[in-house]
């Protein structure tokens, strides 16, 4: 069964659970019981929302292409897989980060922000660190696809794997790793600082896309055995990771792309990926699929809307239910108001 006709059920439901996750590090779900229980729990599981979205678009993305000696065959095909995806996925950048422009545009007013250097200011982090501070994620989408089609154009894919693991090096290094007292890292954080997120697209976003799809082709990757075996190892190993980095560094909350956050996230995605599938309708895992977009790009709307005193002083766990609950409820409102005729624009949304 080809990659266009066979039922991902699991990642479709999984993609909606991470958007959850990836909630969870915007609205602190842990925050009453005490910074160190909300580092500690953000730190692990809800830290695995990106890295799993990331896998998702690397192993369908790079999937569609057809390869000729290692590299990708430079025909009208894949160009045209490239522009497709390119083009859906720069317009729902482009609309977003439209809508977070009027939504911001009150708080410029009352904050004696709103001139034309505030648009100038915007158009410019739009390019170079994302429009709003979550829409990073597409924008790296972006780059890391762009920069991965002409890699995989000019090179073998074993050559790009170890390029990759090359590049995913320097970005930890330069990240969660940046306390170690290295010479040519402080250079390398002052240009990556000029690029913003072109940099994070080449050394963390292409990589994690390119080890998804490199391991979930292999053969070994089918194993339960295994990757279940391997996400027990790096389950442990990333915890303790995290403990030391957060006991002998003073890089405290930067622990997001660490060295266990690769194999862990390869398991746990080749698990679902090569598991039997959830039997559900097509048109569920369709619904699940495009609600989980439209959760991850409008959740911080709805918890800058929810900023009032009752809702502020509630308990974060019960703060976290009521934000996600809407958030969900908006989501599939509006994923479901898109398929009558008139309203099929919504669909550049998500």
């Amino acid at each position: 069964m080809s990659i266009n006709t066979r039922q991902y059920s699991n990642i479709d439901i999984a993609k909606l659970i991470a958007a959850f996750l990836v909630m969870m590090v915007h609205c602190p779900v842990l925050e009453s019981f005490g910074q160190t229980a909300e580092l500690f729990f953000v730190s692990t599981l809800p830290r695995l929302g990106v890295p799993f979205f990331f896998a998702c678009s690397g192993y369908f993305f790079f999937n569609k292409l057809t390869y000729e000696n290692g590299k990708i065959k430079r025909n009208k095909s894949n160009l045209n897989v490239l522009l497709k995806y390119m083009k859906r996925i720069v317009l729902l950048y482009a609309v977003w980060s439209l809508i977070y422009l009027i939504w911001s545009l009150p708080k410029w007013y009352l904050t004696g922000w709103l001139s034309p250097f505030a648009f100038v200011d915007y158009a410019i982090g739009a390019f170079m660190k994302g429009s709003h501070y979550h829409l990073w994620y597409i924008l790296n989408l972006i780059y890391g696809i762009l920069f991965g089609y002409i890699i995989l154009s000019l090179f073998k894919k074993n050559t790009v794997l170890i390029l990759c693991i090359a590049l995913y090096i320097l970005n930890i290094l330069t990240y969660s790793y940046d306390w170690i007292d290295i010479s040519f890292i402080g250079y390398i954080n002052a240009f990556s600082g000029k690029i913003g997120e072109l940099w994070n697209s080449a050394t963390r976003a292409f990589p994690l896309m390119f080890f998804a799809y490199s391991y979930s082709s292999c053969d070994k990757s089918k194993s339960k055995k295994l990757n279940l075996a391997l996400a027990f190892v790096s389950s442990i190993g990333l915890v303790t990771e995290i403990l030391l980095l957060h006991n002998f560094s003073d890089n405290e909350k930067m622990y997001s792309y660490i060295i266990f956050t690769v194999p862990l996230q390869l398991a746990l995605f080749s698990l679902l990926l090569n598991s039997k599938q959830i039997n559900i309708s097509t048109d569920k895992a369709t619904l699940f699929r495009n609600v989980s977009t439209f959760f991850y790009c409008v959740h911080p709307i709805i918890l800058e809307a929810l900023d009032f005193p009752v809702y502020r002083e509630a308990n974060s766990i019960i703060k976290y239910l009521i934000a996600a609950a809407i958030v969900f409820c908006v989501s599939v409102f509006m994923v479901k108001l898109s398929k009558k005729k008139r309203l099929r624009f919504i669909k550049v949304m998500f």
